[in-house]
This record gives structure tokens, sequence and C-alpha cells, in this order.
């Protein structure tokens, strides 16, 4: 499984986690239930809607909320990957 792979899937469960006492928690419970998460908005939208059965809005809402985390996981790795590189943060040499 690739890193991509498995940050969707880290993705979708923080997902589920944050939902965990709303009323869409089953919703996010299905969404835990898919094998393979497309990385694109309009496979993303088309597979969650026929998977979750939930109208290709709710999809394209869950879509959204997904993009927002996933643009944070790449922020994280970035920046841990030039701290990395350059030696650290706030590290004398």
């Amino acid at each position: 499984m690739t890193s991509s792979a498995l940050d969707a899937l880290r993705i979708i469960d923080r997902m589920a986690y944050e939902h965990r006492e709303s009323e869409d928690k089953e919703k996010y419970t299905k969404l835990c239930e898919m094998e393979s998460i497309p990385h694109k908005e309009k496979g993303f939208v088309e597979n969650v809607a026929s998977f979750c059965h939930v109208s290709t809005e709710e999809a394209q809402k869950l879509w959204e909320e997904y993009s927002v985390w996933e643009k944070q996981v790449l922020k994280e790795k970035r920046e841990y990957r030039h701290n990395r590189v350059s030696g650290g943060v706030g590290v004398d040499g």
C-alpha cells in the first residue's frame, strides 16, 4: 500500500472519529469500510455516493471535508521533510 493510500485511510478514519457523536455517524462509519479511496474529486464523489448510499451533494460535502484534511496532511509532511533535511527547527550548528 502506498503512502498516499495510507494517508487517505487515516484521513477517512479521522473524519469518522470527529463525527463519532454526530447524526451523520453512520455515513462516516460506512466510509471507513471502503477499501480504496479515490484521490480525484469526480471519482471520490461518485464512489462515495454509490457506496454510502448518499446523494451526490452529500458526497460532494464529504469530498470538501476530505480535501481540507488532505491539504493539512500534505502540509505537515512537507514541513517534516523540510525540517529533517535542513537540520530541524531551532537547532544550533
